[in-house]
C-alpha cells in the first residue's frame, strides 16, 4: 500500500514539474528559480518521507524482537523511536503539502 502511493505521489509531482516547466516556458514573467526551488524542495520532502518510513518499518521489527526477548528498555526506547520518526513523517507532509502550493501559485498565470 505504502509503495503504491508513494508511486502515485512520484508521478503526481512529476507531472506536477513538468506542467510547471511548460508553464514557465510559456510565460515568461514566471520565476523559474521560484519553480526549481519548490521541485527541489518537494524531491527532498519526499526523500525524508520514504528514510523515516524505513526507519519506523525498522524501529518497529527491533521493538518486537526487543520484546520478545524481555529487553523493556530497549522496546521503550524503540517506542519512541517511532514516535519521532512518525513526528518527524508528518512534519515533512505538511512541508510538502506547502511546498506543492508554492509549486502552483508560481506556476498560475
Amino acid at each position: 500500500m505504502v509503495m503504491k502511493n508513494t508511486c502515485i505521489a512520484g508521478c503526481l509531482a512529476l507531472m506536477m514539474s513538468i506542467a510547471a516547466f511548460q508553464a514557465v516556458s510559456a510565460s515568461p514573467h514566471v520565476p523559474i528559480q521560484g519553480v526549481k526551488h519548490d521541485v527541489k524542495d518537494i524531491r527532498q520532502d519526499r526523500r525524508d518521507i520514504r528514510h523515516d518510513r524505513k526507519d519506523i518499518a525498522q524501529d518497529k521489527a527491533q521493538l518486537h524482537r526487543d520484546i520478545r526477548q524481555g529487553r523493556y528498555r530497549a522496546a521503550a526506547r524503540q517506542a519512541h523511536d517511532i514516535a519521532q520518526d512518525k513526528k518527524d513523517v508528518r512534519n515533512d507532509r505538511k512541508d510538502l503539502h506547502h511546498d506543492r502550493q508554492d509549486l502552483k501559485q508560481d506556476v498560475k498565470p
